[in-house]
């Protein structure tokens, strides 16, 4: 394929971009300025460098399309397994859901062993814990929990806070129109 001013690639079923003229001699200035090794961009077929040019679509694309929805999207999550491969998963799912989604408003309600992720000793996920709650990630305790379980709100991290009753605030959040998900098992 000849890379040429008009060409359109489609990068999924909504997004499309099209190459201009102007973009076209900018790309090639800087590939032909670039140097690879010793071999400089200007020896390579007009074949590599459209190859090359492409590339550097996508590369600028994909950074691009990390963003998924721009929407104030509400999430409630009920957190009530204590085992930490699942507390891994389930961080790493909220990453992933504030990559696609910045402006998502997420809570994120333990119970029973899932409390466990919010102890302030030897936590692994600290910081992970503290960087989400950063980026807005709401992470809340069940006071019933505690009580069932003998546990102190002092043991917890700064970062959590306290429901009187998890199943109440995962109904009450869902009354407001928040989207309910149970993470892990």
């Amino acid at each position: 394929m000849t890379l040429q001013a008009g060409n359109q690639f489609n990068f999924g079923m909504h997004q499309k971009i099209m190459v201009s003229k102007c973009e076209l001699n900018l790309v090639y200035y800087v590939l032909i300025s670039m140097q690879i090794g010793s071999l400089s961009i200007i020896q390579i077929s007009d074949m590599k460098r459209s190859f090359i040019l492409l590339l550097l679509l996508f590369a600028g694309w994909s950074a691009m399309a990390q963003i998924v929805s721009s929407g104030n999207h509400q999430i409630i999550f009920q957190l009530s397994n204590g085992q930490v491969a699942t507390h891994e998963k389930f961080l790493r799912q909220l990453n992933n859901i504030l990559e696609a989604a910045p402006n998502a408003q997420i809570e994120v309600v333990t119970h029973g062993m899932g409390v466990d992720l919010l102890l302030k000793d030897n936590n692994a996920f600290q910081s992970a814990l503290e960087d989400l709650s950063k980026r807005g990630v709401v992470f809340v305790v069940c006071e019933n929990t505690l009580k069932q379980r003998n546990l102190a709100k002092d043991i917890f991290l700064p970062l959590a806070g306290f429901v009187p009753s998890a199943i109440l605030e995962l109904v009450i959040k869902q009354e407001q129109g928040w989207i309910y998900i149970k993470a892990g098992d």
